[in-house]
């Protein structure tokens, strides 16, 4: 029964992507006869993919090869059988394997017999947690790439008597492990190393050995990044860092990155650390310095650095600390100490004249610096972020002629003075910044907006940002009528969020006759519906982008939306809506991403969404919706490439739906937490195995709650820590295959994943 089902759900997914050249597919893809390897043949290098195959298995199907000279890439996935891969097994295709990745390999016990892959470049081993050593003997003299991730290989050390130099590695990349000892001259091996990654890894060190780096080539690329310190005595810890900048071979324009490993930045590692005076970017954010005595001169030296991070390193004021420093062009100085910048010049003597970025945000600053080093940079800086700090700007009355103003950075084009405790803010004091693009006044006390607000704010204004933060109506803003007549015309993104402002909002537009917006973002504002008048909306004629968001939308009114003829964007997610009548969307011919998830949808009339021509992102997650069959009414949707069914009580998808997105690329569905799905054939697969899901508007990045996950998990950390799994097509005939990712926050613990989508497909 089992089989028939799944033979079922295998077919209707071939409904949506196969296409008319399964003829030259056949022709040059032979079947592989396991049943458990399935390849690409439509790229020069043929990718072949395994799952839960074992070793004679995976013997018999490569060997279809043998007398092949095709270059292969070889991926064995979620294979509990295999616990080695002995020379024999590959050694049919031994001078054809060009890359070899491991993936989920629970059983692996045993690094891979590979010195006689003559051809291979790029070697992974993922999510193999029993596998313990990596003999650098049985790695191919060829190889390039070395990357383990989320292995039980806690040594890295060898036995350098017998094992000779693999000259051609260029990158190691060691991440998600324990690390117990790092064996001097480790990386001896590797004469020629550039790129050197060890991030997200608990250390058990004791004591930190001289030389426990010391590769003998000249890196470009040192990522020591994220690293988990805690169990490691504070002076071996001390002293790991010291090693890396001691001990490191970093090549002319080189880039150095040690961020959020929580160590202390000692004198002595200070006095290494002149040794990177010839790299390109430097990242300590997340360190601390204990001993501010280096910063009396500064980072004079460091004469062709271009990027540098000290973002949460504890720094104090001292005069003249980035003095020199001629090629600098970005500067994050976030969540430091810098109080009081107008009495201690950070920048005096400075020569970054190249400067274009400098983030002071999370410093308590109460004024900008005024000493005489700012003009060295002032006029040259383009984006300026001073968020999250008390700038008193309220008590300034000459706008035009205070040096305490933004006055003398006559070049931004981009600035953030938000949460800034600022009660009050008129226009006239960014006039003179004539070629701002992009400003952030979000999340301040403003009490009153009137149009003093925006009045001779600059011409060249294309985004604002005033998100109000209220969390209670008694904190919003109050509006006067003409509040909105004096922005300026070309403004293109307006964000007013969280501010309870109702549906007033929109005729607050009315005199605001010349503005031609694009996006507007009026999410948490207890809006229930939009004025049908067409001189309050005239104004946002010309609207692309409507963000709705959590609102109090109880229903959409027939033709709601017809006053916004250009909109290719509309998000009325978390809301109230309960059905979708046939003409609510009518008017929305341009329209290409609609999110209606998270409302509480019990019915899509016959032609709701019939006019949605050009529609290209759907998204229905968590409505309250049992049967899409009645949703898309037997219409053909050519450019539908996303679509979102995840989190809702479906009690089928009828395959008859399936020849109306003849372009689907993308579709969620889950009975139960949520697990995002890619369906793709083997031969588009490049195409469709991605770990980032889309964005439906563009206003912010999805968070971890978003996806299902703990608040506190990083984003990046999410979407990179994931799963995947393939399910074949039974028949075999086409080589097709059904392809599914999921961020591993989504599974508590392992199941046979391929039964989470049998109830959902008739």
């Amino acid at each position: 029964m089992r089989d028939i089902i799944m033979t079922a759900v295998i077919r209707f997914f071939v409904l949506f992507l196969c296409d008319c050249h399964f003829s030259a597919t056949l022709a040059q893809c032979p079947t592989l006869p396991s049943g458990h390897c399935y390849v690409d043949c439509t790229q020069p290098v043929y990718k072949i993919i395994c799952e839960d195959v074992n070793g004679n298995a995976l013997h018999s199907d490569i060997m279809v090869y043998q007398d092949s000279p095709q270059s292969l890439e070889l991926t064995i996935w979620n294979s509990p059988a295999v616990s080695r891969l002995g020379s024999t097994i590959l050694s049919t295709v031994a001078n054809q394997i060009t890359s070899l990745y491991l993936d989920n390999l629970r059983n692996l016990v045993l690094f891979p017999e590979l010195n006689d892959l003559s051809k291979m470049k790029d070697l992974k081993i993922m999510n193999s947690p029993r596998l313990m050593d990596m003999p650098a003997e049985l790695l191919p003299h060829g190889i390039e790439t070395i990357h383990l991730y989320a292995t039980n290989i806690t040594e890295l050390i060898n036995d350098f008597d017998e094992v000779p130099r693999i000259p051609t590695v260029h990158t190691f990349s060691f991440s998600h492990g324990t690390l117990r000892h790092i064996q001097p001259h480790f990386f001896h091996i590797f004469p020629n190393l550039q790129t050197l990654r060890i991030s997200h890894t608990r250390f058990l060190l004791d004591t930190i050995d001289d030389k426990t780096i010391y590769p003998e080539a000249k890196l470009y690329s040192l990522q020591f990044t994220d690293n988990d310190f805690s169990a490691v005595p504070e002076n071996v810890s001390t002293r790991m860092l010291y090693r890396l900048f001691a001990d490191t071979n970093i090549g002319d324009g080189g880039e150095v990155d040690v961020s959020n490993n929580g160590l202390l930045i000692t004198t002595d590692t200070v006095t290494a650390m002149q040794r990177l005076r010839r790299i390109r970017s430097l990242n300590l954010r997340g360190n601390r310095f204990r001993d501010f005595s280096f910063l009396t001169t500064g980072f004079r030296g460091f004469n062709r650095l271009e990027f540098l991070d000290l973002t949460g390193t504890d720094l104090l004021n001292v005069k003249g600390v980035f003095a020199g420093l001629p090629k600098l062009r970005t500067l994050l100085l976030a969540d430091n100490n810098f109080h009081d910048l107008s009495l201690i010049d950070i920048f005096a003597d400075s020569q970054s004249e190249k400067l274009r970025v400098l983030d002071l945000s999370g410093n308590h600053l109460r004024a900008l610096p005024t000493a005489g080093g700012n003009e060295a940079f002032s006029e040259f800086l383009e984006e300026f972020n001073l968020s999250h700090n008390q700038l008193n700007l309220d008590q300034i009355q000459d706008y035009e002629n205070s040096s305490a103003t933004f006055n003398d950075y006559q070049n931004l084009k981009f600035l953030d003075i938000s949460y800034n405790n600022l009660r009050k803010f008129a226009g006239e004091r960014l006039t003179r910044l004539r070629k701002l693009e992009k400003l952030i006044l979000a999340c301040n006390n403003f009490t009153r907006i009137t149009k003093a607000s925006f009045d001779l704010l600059p011409v060249t204004l294309k985004f604002l940002n005033l998100s109000f933060c209220a969390t209670k109506e008694a904190e919003s803003p109050r509006f006067t009528n003409d509040a909105l007549s004096t922005l300026p015309v070309q403004l293109e993104t307006l964000v007013f969020t969280q501010g309870f402002l109702k549906n007033s909002v929109f005729e607050r537009f009315k005199l605001a006759k010349k503005l031609r917006l694009k996006h507007l973002d009026l999410s948490w504002n207890s809006i229930s519906h939009i004025p049908h008048k067409s001189d309050i909306l005239f104004p946002l004629i010309n609207i692309q982008s409507l963000r709705l968001k959590a609102n109090l939308f109880q229903s959409i009114a027939p033709k709601e939306f017809e006053y916004f003829p250009a909109l290719r964007e509309l998000d009325l997610s978390s809301n109230m809506i309960i059905s979708i009548g046939p003409s609510d969307l009518d008017g929305l011919y341009n329209l290409e991403v609609l999110d209606l998830s998270e409302n509480s949808i019990i019915q899509v009339e016959k032609g709701a969404f019939k006019y949605l021509g050009k529609l290209k992102s759907l998204y229905f997650r968590k409505n309250a919706f049992t049967n899409i069959g009645t949703m898309f009414s037997g219409i053909l949707y050519p450019q539908l490439q996303q679509l979102s069914l995840d989190g809702m009580p479906l009690n089928c998808v009828d395959a008859d739906i399936a020849g109306l997105f003849p372009h689907l690329m993308w579709i969620y569905l889950n009975r139960s937490q949520p697990l995002y799905m890619a369906y793709g054939s083997f031969r588009k697969m490049k195409e469709h195995v991605r770990t980032v899901p889309p964005q439906p508007v563009p206003f912010d990045p999805p968070t971890a709650a978003d996806l299902g996950c703990d608040e506190d998990m990083p984003y990046q950390t999410i979407m990179k820590n994931y799963h995947r799994i393939t399910v074949p097509d039974g028949s075999n005939k086409v080589g097709q295959q059904m392809i599914l990712n999921f961020p591993s926050c989504h599974v508590d613990a392992e199941r046979n994943l391929k039964t989470l989508i049998q109830n959902v497909i008739c």
